[in-house]
């Protein structure tokens, strides 16, 4: 019995759908139903799904003899890399625990096979398994025709592996010939095995039998008005689809102004059955209620207002939900007003099983004007259920309809042509509408491809060839974490490999001294050990690689670990693969003890591969600790040697894949990355090694490689003004306080007689005190407290400084000290947290610009008065004399 696992990010669980958790669930159905023994992984992190517990729609799924497996997110495992990477590596390694699968299927979309598809690819694991993905459109795909550009880096992202998974899978299935093209056009290099299958058809679960006393008021008055109506020849109008621009919302409401009156008159109600989303920054409904009025009005101008009148009187007699307004405009007349408001229906709040009911109802006309689509389940379910309805002649819809057919059906997606078909549906509502293939058919079509035997691929304990690898280790001035490095090497399971280790100019006698105690050993195993002067990485690298006479070249530096495996997995996978770069996620710790494996927890960085889109804006490659060809490296000349300047690695990565040079990441972490306060990780000019990072893009025969060149630093800027602002948001108060401070200061500075500069500094001390003890922000009432005694010193300066004045002052900020180090009771905290939220509103709204002007208003005329006090001082002082 063949073993098989869905992988989706999307399960249909009777309540939210979309059409890749129907499609696996529709095909999971049938899969059982011949016998098949049917997994089911879901892969988006959810502890519930519609207010149900996950372990819930297990329970559902074992019913239909299915077993629901959630993904795990393990606690002993972090990750440091964007989140459909580290979706995808835990696929993996939970596939690498559960390898007895014969046949794995998923969707392109969010890649979650991408991992797992370069394992089998490079010969290290799944040599039995067939991986085949089920086309249901990807990102860009989505992106394209919704009219919208990638609004964040995990779309660039997504755009490389989705296309990836596909390249890399066994095989293809697309449910339209339509989605091929689309890949095929965008240069995707599709498998041979590459077929369109029609999705099998919706599973459809019982419905609950609700007996009629236990229906809401709502949902019997809505099936008491739909009876009413189905016993009239009039047709209700159902736009069926989420409501948005997308799928084809603005279309329709476009094409509703061109209603006539007899057109309205055959029409009971305009429906809006989908899910409520945002449109221009207002939720679809309030958009459509808009819209509605400004349709009404172009009606009622193309209306010659004899017939709206008729028109309205016959309405009224029939009892219908029109009415007539009567007007006054400007010139004094009366007016007749058409009103569609009480004609329009929306239901946004339908579940699947509710939908599906709503447009089986007789005299409906279901509208499907999507601007893209590639097989939709809408389409899918009037066909087989004999709905009416018309659809956009658009992506894979006219692979669903007899061709024969298509022509009463399809529109052409502009208003004008959504109209005309709408038009002639009115007068002819049943027209014929098929399936374009049995469903027994498609069933023995999918039987046959997952039924076909896998061929196994040869399994590879160790590679077959045994190139030569020259390791170019390079050092400065570590010798402890030198020896892990050198100890790692030594404990590699493979044998045909030398080390080339460049010292770049150590100067400590610990280091001379160790590396002279190793020259033995060197000597020995036909290693050797260079030393220069110092040259930084990039060079250090490039000497190292001058002196290899391996077929491939392994960098490492001297604070990593390699591990045991390391150079078997790389020539492993550079055989399978072919590829000229191959690099590893990086396993980190922070330790300058040798790493071990049994931390409680592991963290890794993991590379995403050669995509120059990604890796225009942050290194998606891989880390200088690299497999190469010799011969690549010395093709692009090496590393470039700027010292000082990090990102030499992204740089050389950057130039191999945009020369055409094929670069792949190997999914087993193969080293150890250590992160020291010591280490370049955490040190350098960050705008110089961006610049750096950038050059492999300045092609002086493109027109726009200096443009490129403000995709990283404006990200850059961005991620650090996004910092700032989160920094400064509960640091607000605080930096006010600071503001305040610094004139004090001032005054102190410009104070030559009245205060005494030991009393001064007392206050002085405390204040700062103030600011070094606060817990959380400085408050509102630290300002108001000390805009008051501001004020108190402004009024009494004029007279001079009284010394109990200032013992006044001193006690309160004395008790505004002690309250801060023993804690707000709650109601100071509730008066607190109003004035906070009143500053805040404050500063939204740019008052508080003009309180802190004025605040320094009143500090300058503190200054004006003491430099006034000081002058009258010295000249009482010079007529005593």
């Amino acid at each position: 019995m063949n073993k098989t696992l869905i992988i989706t990010p999307n399960i249909d669980d009777s309540i939210h759908n979309g059409d890749i958790g129907t499609a696996f669930t529709s095909l999971s159905h049938m899969l059982v139903s011949a016998e098949h023994l049917i997994d089911i992984l879901y892969v988006t992190p959810a502890s519930e799904m519609d207010n149900k517990p996950i372990e819930y729609w297990g329970e559902i799924y074992k019913k239909n003899n299915i077993n629901f497996i959630p993904l795990d997110l393990p606690n002993d495992i972090n990750f440091i890399s964007p989140h459909f990477r580290n979706i995808s590596y835990l696929v993996y390694l939970w596939l690498k625990k559960n390898n007895n699968y014969q046949t794995i299927i998923s969707c392109e979309r969010q890649a979650q096979l991408y991992y797992s598809l370069l394992a089998k690819k490079h010969g290290l694991n799944f040599l039995n398994t067939s991986f085949v993905i089920n086309t249901q459109g990807s990102t860009l795909w989505t992106n394209e025709g919704n009219y919208q550009l990638p609004s964040e880096r995990d779309h660039i992202e997504l755009y490389f592996m989705e296309q990836k998974v596909v390249e890399m899978a066994d095989e293809v299935i697309s449910s339209s010939q339509y989605l091929l093209n689309w890949m095929t056009n965008r240069k995707w290099k599709l498998p041979k095995k590459s077929q369109v299958i029609l999705n099998c058809e919706p599973f459809l679960p019982e419905k609950p039998n609700v007996p009629e006393n236990k229906l809401s008021k709502e949902s019997y008055l809505q099936s008491k008005k739909d009876l009413q109506e189905n016993n009239t020849k009039k047709v209700e109008i159902v736009f069926f689809g989420h409501l948005e621009t997308a799928k084809g919302l603005d279309i329709f409401l476009k094409s509703l102004e061109l209603l006539t009156l007899e057109q309205l008159e055959a029409i009971s109600r305009i429906t809006f059955l989908g899910k409520n989303v945002g449109i221009q920054g207002v939720d679809s409904v309030s958009y459509i209620n808009d819209k509605i009025k400004h349709i009404q009005t172009q009606i009622s101008e193309n209306i010659n207002p004899t017939q709206l009148k008729q028109f309205l009187l016959n309405e009224k007699k029939r009892s219908t939900t029109q009415r007539a307004d009567k007007i006054k405009n400007s010139t004094g007349s009366k007016v007749l007003k058409l009103d569609l408001t009480k004609k329009i229906n929306i239901l946004n709040t339908y579940n699947r099983i509710q939908a599906y009911d709503y447009i089986q109802k007789k005299n409906v006309l279901v509208v499907i004007p999507s601007l893209v689509e590639n097989s939709p389940y809408t389409i899918y379910e009037c066909l087989l259920h004999k709905i009416n309805f018309i659809a956009a002649d658009v992506g894979g819809i006219p692979e669903l309809i007899k061709q024969d057919q298509r022509e009463n059906i399809l529109f052409k997606t502009t208003p004008v042509e959504l109209y005309k078909k709408l038009s002639y549906r009115l007068i002819s509502l049943r027209v014929k509408s098929e399936l374009v293939q049995d469903l027994n058919a498609i069933h023995q079509t999918w039987l046959k491809e997952l039924n076909k035997p896998v061929t196994a691929l040869p399994s590879l304990n160790m590679p077959t060839q045994t190139p030569k690898v020259s390791v170019c280790l390079t050092h400065y001035n570590r010798p402890k974490l030198l020896k892990q490095a050198i100890t790692s090497l030594q404990n590699q399971t493979y044998e045909n490999f030398e080390v080339i280790l460049v010292d770049d100019g150590s100067r400590g006698k610990e280091t001379h001294q160790y590396l002279d105690s190793i020259q033995p050993y060197f000597n020995k195993k036909g290693w050797k050990i260079i030393k220069s002067t110092n040259n930084y990485l990039g060079a250090a690298r490039n000497l190292a690689a001058r002196h290899a006479q391996g077929e491939y070249l392994l960098f490492m530096d001297d604070d990593n670990v390699a591990k045991p495996h390391e150079i078997t997995t790389f020539v492993r996978a550079a055989l399978n693969s072919k590829c000229d770069i191959l690099t590893t996620p990086s396993e980190i710790f922070y330790s300058t003890q040798y790493p071990s494996d049994l931390e409680e927890t592991t963290t890794y960085w993991l590379p995403m591969g050669g995509d120059l889109n990604t890796g225009s804006i942050l290194n998606c490659f891989g880390d200088a600790n690299a497999f190469i060809k010799k011969q690549v490296f010395d093709d692009l000349e090496g590393f470039t040697e700027d010292y000082g300047v990090g990102h030499e690695d992204w740089e050389f990565f950057a130039k191999a894949v945009s020369k055409g040079y094929h670069l792949e990441v190997v999914p087993e972490s193969l080293f150890y990355y250590r992160v020291l306060s010591t280490g370049m990780f955490l040190s350098g000019d960050n705008s110089k090694n961006l610049f750096r990072s950038y050059r492999p893009f300045i092609d002086p025969d493109g027109k726009t490689s200096y443009v490129l060149g403000l995709v990283p630093a404006l990200y850059d800027k961005i991620v650090y003004l996004e910092n700032e602002l989160n920094r400064c948001k509960p640091q607000s108060q605080y930096n006010e306080i600071y503001a305040i401070k610094r004139q004090l200061n001032n005054l102190f500075s410009q104070q030559k007689e009245g205060w005494a500069n030991d009393r001064f500094n007392i206050l002085n001390e405390k204040i700062d005190t103030l600011l070094s003890e606060r817990k959380e922000s400085v408050t509102i009432d630290s300002l108001n407290m000390l805009n008051e005694k501001i004020e108190a010193l402004t009024s009494q300066q004029r007279e001079g400084w009284a010394n109990d004045r200032f013992n006044v002052l001193n006690e309160k900020i004395e008790a505004l000290t002690s309250q801060q180090r023993e804690g707000w009771a709650n109601d100071r905290f509730n008066v607190l947290n109003e004035k906070i939220e009143a500053l805040t509103s404050q500063q939204r709204a740019n008052c508080a610009e003009e309180k802190f002007k004025a605040l320094d208003s009143k500090l300058n005329s503190i200054l004006e008065t003491i430099e006034q006090n000081s002058k009258q001082n010295l000249l009482k002082k010079y007529l005593k004399k």
